[in-house]
């Protein structure tokens, strides 16, 4: 499943404090947008939440932006700049897509569109004081670029992941199965019952709810085995009903 959130009602979801520190680090998700209303998209973001500087967004630029319509970005926001790498490719309105922002250092930030790097861009910029983790919105203290459409498969590393590790994570493979050590975070997010909670199943956090969301399917992950419904991996984590189970690995929707 994955989170459907409204930027005409300010949806979005949040947990209280920031996953990660900063760089190295690695965040990525799946999503489905809906571009034609003309903004930005915050899919994912971390941000000093009593300021509006110092934050980090993995996003979407509105199709009128005037150099990068519609591509995904990896931005880095402190006191005195505002630098992002941008894809090189557009996504499409109303289709699925995988998107990752890599930052191997302070001056070091790549964002990918469907396991493909655009240009690093190599600002030196150091966010400090961040202290909330938002999905759907960047969650500075003036909340900006609401996301309008799906969100699926939210995952924070704290490492730069390479390029064939996005690329895997682009055809379908779970977060669970690349780096699992150096995953700290990891959002399916699939509702827990009709109360608006996700749960992050490697850390167990709870997000809040913000304005309200819904649910609605996206394509197959293959998850690790054992996969078996009902029952818990060695790892003490709670999957899904299995489509397909081959060596090794188990196909999940």
């Amino acid at each position: 499943m994955s989170v459907l959130l409204d930027a005409g009602s300010s949806e979005f979801l949040y947990y209280g404090t920031a996953v990660l520190a900063g760089a190295p680090f690695t965040m990525a998700c799946k999503a489905k947008l809906t571009t034609a209303n003309g903004q930005h998209h915050g899919i994912l973001s971390l941000a000093d939440y009593d300021l509006d500087d110092n934050y980090i967004v993995l996003g979407v630029l509105a199709p009128d932006h005037g150099s990068f319509p519609n591509e995904v970005i990896a931005g880095s926001k402190d006191s005195f700049n505002w630098k992002y790498s941008n894809s090189g490719a557009s996504i499409s309105n109303q289709v699925w897509f995988h998107a990752a922002a890599v930052y191997a250092s302070a001056s070091s930030r790549y964002a990918y569109l469907n396991g493909v790097p655009g240009a690093e861009e190599t600002t030196s910029i150091t966010p400090v004081g961040m202290d909330i983790t938002g999905i759907g919105v960047v969650l500075r203290n003036t909340k900006m670029w609401y996301a309008s459409g799906d969100i699926a498969e939210v995952a924070f590393w704290n490492v730069a992941l390479t390029t064939p590790e996005i690329k895997s994570l682009s055809k379908g493979f779970s977060p669970l199965l690349i780096r699992p050590a150096s995953l700290v975070a990891y959002w399916p997010l699939i509702r827990e019952g009709a109360s608006g909670v996700y749960r992050d199943i490697v850390g167990g956090r709870v997000t809040t709810e913000a304005g309200g969301s819904a649910t609605s399917p996206h394509p197959p992950v293959i998850y690790p085995s054992p996969m078996i419904p009902g029952q818990e991996s060695i790892s003490g984590r709670i999957y899904r009903r299995p489509i397909y189970r081959g060596v090794g690995i188990g196909v999940y929707r």
